[in-house]
């Protein structure tokens, strides 16, 4: 790595974007040329119908080939890259799609045109959504759109691909992120994508390092130029010089040997120095995950996503498919708890075949509200939760109350449920802890009386901050107004933590707050006594706990919660 080619114009030596799967590595670039289906960039050549007709299932054949290829590859174990890759096998089989694109080869367009115009008209409207997830679905169409255009074009990118690469492409799809592991490509730099398109979802779980959004990554850095990714401060350098690879080569052996001194804390009790005990637990979103959590000897699962099942199935799962999901982490923890929220569908969350407009999605139908408008699927989810609490160790968790109406209307359904399960003869916890997520303003004011009705809270800090200061978290506009540690934030989870003590119920954080270390002792001190994180933060957040006096973190968060002056140096 001695040689260095430093570009003239410096500032091009240094790109950023938005890191999604972090992690410190030096390599030479391998760009991925995809087909360019800019109109000044192909051929309206016209072969004839036949013609046109059989070059397209002569493309999909190929790509079909591919998935089939890729999933005999990937390993049973891996259930969401399995059906991450089926689901996008779904839209090469849909066959009113392939009708569409045959009737405007009939039209006398060729192949390639006609599968531009097709896959445009989902494009435009998935684009146009105002829901960010619904919006990052469009990368998954145009990932499929290319791997056909590459077909026709005869294009071998697995050709192009070199071992232990850095890989550069305008956009990259799950089924690449498979043969780029199998190549042991370092890290992955995109222009395009979503933070919770499949291709990342795929490449956080292989712990590829990746960096996404990287403007102009392709025409900016080179084949064979030598690259520094810094996908833990969303940072590249193209062609470092010397210094700069001393420095990051320094940091790399730092984070090792850091990690490796932390591995020791994982089967320590998780209290402060004067014995004030800390329940730490894992937030999950997939397998890999849970794994992590039980090599960490967490406290359990205090968030399981369950919305996350919907992606993975591309549909609302069954209740036997639930459960068979919800049983198997139950049993891999137990005894330790698991908190199972219920699913979280509406604004960034969506279901394929609910695209229902509407001109304020995060103050729309989601969360409990969604849930309660839907019954019957609110009522499979709890039948399937309730036949996993057959081990005692589960809990469920309401998404955004904002009334106690809302806490009743389900203990309601819960109990029919119950009764439906009883004269099957069906085993479950009677007695199944039932808590809220304080993420609404409402919630978090009427705290008091929740305390006396469910049996845990758990803040989630995400939305809290979004509705109380008034600010849109997926508008980066707004990103100097969304302050997680604005003084009203402080004092709202304060307000939170007295009422779970004074009716001596367990309180929670699991937002993302939870996994800055420099805020530990700022709750510990409002009076949290459990905090969820990821798995990739669970034993930095740990040490910092093994650390705090909890007396001196009393009167520390006292000294600041009535005075913002004192707050103002506090920086996440």
């Amino acid at each position: 790595m001695s040689e260095t080619q430093t570009p003239t114009n410096t500032k091009e030596r240094y790109l950023s974007g938005i890191s999604v799967s972090s992690g410190i590595v030096f390599g030479k670039v391998c760009i991925i040329d995809h087909f360019d289906d800019l109109s000044d960039q192909y051929s309206n050549e016209f072969a004839g119908i036949d013609v046109e007709k059989q070059r397209l299932k002569n493309a999909y054949s190929s790509v079909k080939k591919e998935y089939k290829n890729a999933l005999k590859i990937v390993s049973k174990n891996e259930k969401e890259t399995v059906n991450i890759l089926k689901s996008e096998m779904m839209i090469l089989e849909d066959d009113f799609f392939l009708r569409q694109i045959h009737k405007n080869i009939e039209k006398k367009i060729n192949a390639e045109n006609s599968v531009i115009n097709e896959f445009l008209k989902i494009e435009t409207k998935l684009r146009q959504a105002k829901e960010p997830a619904i919006r990052e679905k469009y990368f998954e169409f145009e990932n499929i759109k290319n791997k056909i255009l590459n077909n026709l074009q005869n294009l071998n990118l697995q050709k192009q691909i070199e071992n232990n690469s850095i890989v550069i492409a305008h956009s990259i799809s799950p089924i690449e992120v498979v043969q780029l592991k199998r190549r042991k490509v370092k890290a992955i730099i995109t222009e395009l994508g979503g933070i919770t398109s499949h291709f990342v979802i795929l490449a956080r779980s292989y712990k590829i390092p990746t960096i996404i959004g990287v403007s102009n990554a392709t025409e900016l850095i080179k084949n064979n130029d030598l690259v520094i990714v810094n996908a833990i401060d969303s940072e590249i350098i193209i062609n470092p010089t010397e210094e700069e690879i001393k420095l990051y080569k320094k940091k790399i052996t730092e984070i090792k040997e850091k990690h490796k001194l932390l591995l020791n804390l994982k089967d320590q009790p998780t209290k402060t120095k004067d014995d004030y005990s800390v329940n730490l637990f894992c937030n999950i979103n997939n397998d890999e995950d849970i794994e992590e959590s039980i090599k960490l000897n967490s406290g359990g699962l205090g968030l399981v996503r369950t919305e996350t099942l919907v992606m993975k199935y591309s549909k609302l799962p069954s209740v036997e498919e639930q459960f068979k999901n919800y049983i198997d982490i139950a049993e891999k923890l137990y005894p330790k708890q698991v908190i199972f929220r219920a699913f979280d569908l509406g604004s960034d969350k969506y279901l394929d075949d609910i695209l229902t407009k509407e001109e304020n999605p995060a103050l729309g139908l989601r969360g409990i509200r969604y849930l309660l408008k839907n019954k019957e699927l609110f009522a499979n989810q709890l039948k399937a939760i309730l036949m996993a609490s057959k081990l005692k160790n589960v809990k469920l968790m309401l998404p955004m109350i904002s009334s106690i109406c809302e806490v009743r209307k389900t203990k309601e359904l819960i109990n029919l449920v119950k009764a439906e399960l009883i004269s099957k003869g069906i085993e479950f916890d009677d007695k199944l802890p039932i808590g809220i997520m304080i993420e609404t303003p409402a919630a978090a004011i009427i705290a008091d009386e929740f305390a006396q009705i469910v049996d845990f809270f758990s803040i989630g800090t995400n939305d809290l901050v979004q509705y109380v200061l008034a600010a849109d978290r997926t508008n980066e506009q707004l990103s100097e107004y969304f302050n997680q540690v604005h003084i009203s934030i402080l004092r709202i989870i304060q307000q939170v933590a007295n009422a779970g003590k004074k009716h001596n119920i367990p309180v929670a954080i699991c937002g993302e707050l939870a996994r800055y270390s420099k805020m530990t002792e700022i709750f510990i001190g409002l009076g949290i006594n459990e905090l969820s994180v990821a798995p990739s933060s669970y034993l930095e957040i740990k040490q910092k706990i093994l650390s705090i006096n909890y007396q001196d973190a009393v009167r520390y968060t006292n000294s600041i919660i009535n005075n913002e002056e004192n707050y103002d140096f506090i920086k996440y």
